[in-house]
């Protein structure tokens, strides 16, 4: 899965949870995970999940 696949399943996960903003880079991915007020989201690991597929690659899982 590469980097485009990943901030779209990002976006599609956090879509259905209502978010509103976009995450387009990994500038607005670590402002998602580092928000105290979505640390409470029932998608929150899901992302973070995703997030770590991101920094370590695929090979690592």
């Amino acid at each position: 899965m590469g980097e485009r696949e990943i901030f779209n399943q990002i976006n599609d996960i956090l879509e259905k949870d209502g978010y509103k903003n976009k995450i387009n880079d990994l500038t607005d991915l670590m402002d998602y995970l580092n928000s105290k007020n979505n640390t409470e989201s029932k998608v929150y690991d899901d992302v973070r999940e995703l997030y770590d597929l991101f920094i370590m690659g695929p090979g690592m899982w």
